[in-house]
This record gives C-alpha cells, sequence and structure tokens, in this order.
C-alpha cells in the first residue's frame, strides 16, 4: 500500500482549541470535520485520482488553503486539517 494513499488523523486537540471553536463559523467547522472524516488524499483535495493534472492539484489545494489556513480558520482541528491539506499536495502532485 502506498504511503500516501490513507491519511491518519490526531484526534487530540490543543486546549485553547475550545476558545477558537467558539469563533469559527458553521461552515469552517465543517470544512475541518469533513477533513478529518476523509481517508482519501485526492478525496480532501476534491480532485479525481485518475484524471487530476498538477495543475489541478495545485489550484485544488490553493483554493482549500484560503479556508483551512489556521489565521483564517478559527475551528478546532483546523491547523491539523491544513498540515493534511499540505501532506495530501506532496503525495498527490509529481
Amino acid at each position: 500500500m502506498n504511503a500516501c494513499s490513507e491519511l491518519s488523523h490526531d484526534s487530540t486537540a490543543a486546549p485553547f482549541a475550545v476558545e477558537l471553536s467558539e469563533q469559527a463559523t458553521p461552515e469552517q467547522r465543517k470544512l475541518v470535520a469533513d477533513i478529518r472524516k476523509t481517508k482519501d488524499y485526492y478525496d480532501v483535495l476534491g480532485v479525481s485520482r485518475g484524471s487530476a493534472t498538477d495543475d489541478d492539484i495545485k489550484r485544488a489545494y490553493r483554493k482549500l488553503a484560503l479556508k483551512l489556513h489556521p489565521d483564517k480558520n478559527k475551528a478546532r482541528g483546523a491547523d491539523e486539517a491544513f498540515e493534511c491539506e499540505l501532506a495530501c499536495l506532496s503525495c498527490c502532485s509529481c
């Protein structure tokens, strides 16, 4: 099995995450929760495994990075989701 084929998530959250989560919008919380549930890197980025080009992958990464960056997304686990997205980019692009 490819090391990049499945995600592993750390279920622990920082103690201050509860306070930050209260500042997050419902859309931000849903996005982080969806990424934490996803097990495939391509699904995280929202691209097709077989037909996505490097440009498609990079474009999807940039779009998602704007939504997940910890400076913009205050939902609990947003920093972990952002790191996961970075791992997706490195595994999916050539």
